[in-house]
């Protein structure tokens, strides 16, 4: 069940409030550092210090199907020969070599708007639970300054 707000009020109201917290991912985007301390704050462990969180699973594109197609070949028979969690680290190398990491792409407006639709009065729960305003999370998304000019120039 992916209706978070949903779940959020079963949790509450199984859990005291001193035992929860909650961080939302847009404010572990802005100020990771200070979120992570929040946690660590939490859960009363001595702060590691840490100040740099990479991204663990990146959005890739694929550069060449060609060593892709490769790499399932040699992984399939490593497999039929027993070694499937056995890694040299060369299989990895030749996916640095036909993958490159890119910017997610933008959900298209007619999907966000059925989402937005599905799940506002789940957001409306979470945002009530919380206290939080997340009216940004149902607004319509703004164009980009560029599509906007580029209708009125017609």
């Amino acid at each position: 069940n992916c209706r978070v707000g949903s779940q959020y009020k079963r949790f509450c109201e199984r859990v005291p409030a001193e035992r929860r917290h909650l961080e939302f991912f847009e404010d572990f985007r802005a100020d990771p550092i200070a979120c992570w301390g929040r946690v660590q704050t939490f859960l009363g462990v001595t702060p590691d210090g840490r100040t740099e969180f990479p991204a663990v699973n990146p959005s890739k594109q694929r550069k060449s199907l060609v060593l892709q197609q490769m790499k399932k070949g040699v992984s399939k028979v490593r497999r039929s020969l027993g070694f499937g969690s056995f890694n040299t680290g060369v299989l990895k190398k030749v996916e640095s070599w036909y993958m490159t990491v890119r910017k997610r792409t933008e959900l298209d407006p007619d999907l966000r708007a059925e989402l937005v639709a599905a799940f506002a009065d789940d957001i409306a729960i979470l945002a009530t639970l919380t206290g939080r305003d997340l009216s940004h999370w149902t607004a319509p998304k703004a164009q980009p300054v560029e599509a906007e000019k580029a209708s009125t120039d017609a």
